[in-house]
């Protein structure tokens, strides 16, 4: 007899969601508040929001050094505006999109439980992989590492899956639009949709897929650049393969397979079992092959640009859970099954987790940022401080960035291609504490040697914990 958590979707959502708030979204919340979170990417995409309206559609962005969408091409940022203004997911720009970002993972893995109704899949199978979908080392690596519309793409992708396997053709188009508004690398992934398409005689589908990818691609890849210019940087690491060369590197190779690994061995359990009750049916590998297709192009794309980690799996792996629900369902499931899969699970996401589990402990979520109330305190008051100072570009290490963005001329401690001289702030964490990605501890400390060494330069705070340097006399801005 199964229990009854299993066969009840409503207690298998509640527990989802206890489990999701408890060990994924209070956690992460608490890094926010504890400045362990990089600028890349929560307080570039919190910038960006701060920044974004319709009179001001791409705005510069100070912590990135570039242009909004010169850099990715994901309007659906224009979809979260009216969160800055009802308070409806809170008022700092960081947090609303790092709350969005859990409704939106909550919502994809609610999408197997629609699909457990409409007797697709079994209850016990959309709730194991409701829980995958949150809990998998590629998902884990995306929502422990706030935020990106990369992984909001997740639930279009769930729905535009579930939408062809039910051959909703209309609903599957609009749901894949959605897609395109995240990430650049959509238009090609809907051109292997809309190829598998036309392959097993879908052709009005095949042709809008096509079409809608094309023009996104046409728009993505060679009007952008002609109106905003220079927008390559992604898209020039696939067209080069320079994951090709990634890979070729034993110890680089080694990393990916270990962490596909990872993200992989849950499912196995399920392969076995759907393939035993399914065996080898044509009609259902053909009509699951737009679905697979899709799985096929993401990871590719991976493969040919060498975008692997924290955020960069999530789609591919968010895409074949759902192509392993619908074309293998484990219809009788043996008694070991769950307890198996479930294992599995924990024991290749244990890892991701130790820092909630660290955080519920009353431990430091990570050593760079100790929940030392000393340490938050001083830091509170020097970004207080930098905000009510609004005159002057700063210069700041990237763990405090994020709780920064509602100010402009923000600029990233290694990561900044402008003038040191340029700049009238300087904020950094002392005792060698935060991130100092993408410099290093060597580089900031010297950059605090230079400042404290200029005559031009004062101190507005040096406590045990932080550092506010003024520059008085600023060169010129390039």
């Amino acid at each position: 007899m199964k229990p009854r958590w299993i066969e009840s979707p409503l207690i298998s959502a509640t527990w989802l969601v206890a489990a999701c708030a408890v060990l994924i979204w209070i956690p992460v919340e608490a890094a926010f508040t504890r400045y362990c979170v990089n600028n890349y990417d929560l307080g570039i995409y919190g910038q960006a929001l701060r920044q974004l309206s319709f009179a001001n559609p791409n705005p510069w962005l100070s912590v990135r050094e570039i242009n909004l969408f010169n850099d990715h091409l994901d309007p659906v940022l224009f979809l979260l505006l009216p969160f800055k203004h009802i308070n409806l997911l809170g008022a700092h720009p960081g947090r609303i999109i790092l709350r969005f970002e859990m409704i939106v993972a909550l919502a994809t893995a609610g999408i197997f439980f629609w699909m457990a109704r409409a007797r697709a899949i079994s209850f016990a199978m959309a709730t194991f992989l409701a829980f995958f979908i949150l809990f998998n080392r590629a998902g884990l690596g995306a929502l422990t590492y706030p935020a990106h519309p990369g992984t909001w793409s997740i639930l279009p992708l769930g729905l535009a899956c579930w939408f062809l396997w039910q051959e909703r053709w209309r609903a599957a188009i609009v749901a894949f639009f959605f897609c395109l508004l995240c990430k650049e690398e959509y238009p090609v992934v809907g051109i292997a949709a809309a190829s598998a398409l036309f392959l097993t005689g879908k052709r009005r589908p095949a042709a809008w897929f096509f079409a809608c990818s094309t023009a996104w691609g046409i728009l993505a890849f060679f009007i952008r650049p002609m109106i905003l210019g220079s927008s390559g940087q992604y898209t020039g690491s696939v067209e080069n393969a320079e994951g090709l060369a990634y890979l070729a590197d034993p110890e680089k190779l080694m990393a990916v397979a270990l962490w596909t690994l990872s993200w992989m061995l849950p499912l196995v359990p399920l392969w076995w079992a759907g393939f035993r009750d399914n065996g080898f049916r044509r009609a259902a590998l053909i009509k699951a092959m737009p679905i697979l297709a899709i799985v096929a192009s993401l990871l590719a794309i991976r493969v040919a640009g060498g975008w692997w980690f924290s955020h960069r799996s999530v789609a591919p792996v968010t895409a074949l859970a759902f192509a392993s629900a619908l074309l293998l369902p484990v219809k009788r499931a043996p008694r070991w099954l769950w307890p198996v899969a479930s294992f599995l699970l924990v024991a290749t996401s244990w890892q991701a987790l130790r820092p909630s589990l660290r955080y519920w402990t009353g431990k430091d979520i990570a050593r760079h940022c100790p929940a030392d109330a000393a340490r938050l305190t001083s830091l509170d008051q020097a970004t207080d401080k930098l905000l009510a100072e609004r005159d002057g570009k700063a210069l700041v290490q990237g763990n405090l960035i994020p709780r920064l963005v509602d100010r402009e001329n923000i600029h990233h401690l290694g990561a900044t291609k402008e003038d040191p001289a340029s700049f009238r702030w300087l904020l950094v964490e002392k005792n060698g504490l935060g991130q100092h990605w993408p410099g290093t501890a060597g580089s900031v400390s010297e950059t605090v040697r230079q400042w404290r060494e200029s005559p031009d330069v004062r101190v507005v705070i040096d406590d045990q914990n932080a550092l506010l340097l003024e520059r008085r006399r600023q060169g010129p801005a390039q």
